[in-house]
């Protein structure tokens, strides 16, 4: 577990924004602001980590870290490829992993590498899904406490709130009017509905209840 220390999130901050000239600077960007979110980076990667799973994005046994260590290793940018999708290929088929490094990485190597590979897997997510996801989504649901939840389900509140993520982060954060905050809670109902058809009336929204608990 990493210890969010403020000196430390400045430090993965700076090393991170160095990292453009190696990850490019649309990656580098969206990482810096992945790194800010600190302490809840966490969240939000286990969360990225299961809709990357559920669209293949990711390989089985793979994972949004090591992803994040090959991108900070690679001689290559996303810019030296036509889609994300043949970027991430090349991290897996082409860069090594130093295991012994990986594995006894600081805890601000740690939060760089989370912070990097995050952002690799959203921008290839959204490659996949036609659409921009912006950061305030993923930490909606990080909010909602969607981390340990599937794919699919996490994937269907993206889908329902396509286009209109600024509400899903507004109703995460309790910032809603009376009105809108209704039909909200209605849209994830109905969400619910399509999803877990067997589920009665009261455990859907006993279910929807509990995420802005």
């Amino acid at each position: 577990m990493i210890q969010f220390l403020p000196s430390l999130i400045t430090t993965a901050v700076s090393a991170v924004t160095q990292l453009a000239t190696v990850i490019g600077p649309v990656l580098s960007q969206l990482a810096v602001l992945v790194a800010e979110l600190a302490p809840v980076v966490d969240k939000v990667m286990l969360i990225v980590q299961a809709v990357g799973d559920l669209l293949g994005v990711l390989k089985p046994g793979e994972s949004v870290s090591v992803m994040g260590e090959k991108a900070t290793q690679s001689n290559k940018k996303p810019d030296d490829f036509t889609r994300y999708s043949d970027y991430i290929d090349h991290l897996r088929q082409e860069v090594p992993l130093d295991k012994e490094k990986f594995d006894n990485a600081s805890d601000v190597d740690k939060l760089i590498r989370a912070a990097v590979g995050t952002a690799v897997v959203i921008k290839t997510i959204e490659e996949h899904k036609g659409f921009e996801i912006p950061l305030n989504a993923w930490t909606a649901l990080a909010t909602m406490g969607f981390e340990g939840k599937s794919g699919k389900e996490v994937g269907a509140v993206i889908g329902a709130f396509k286009g209109d993520f600024t509400t899903l982060s507004e109703y995460a954060k309790g910032e809603l009017s009376v009105k809108k905050d209704i039909e909200t809670t209605s849209v994830l109902e109905s969400m619910y509905k399509e999803l877990e058809p067997n589920s009665s009336g009261a455990e859907i929204k006993e279910k929807v209840t509990q995420l802005v608990g």
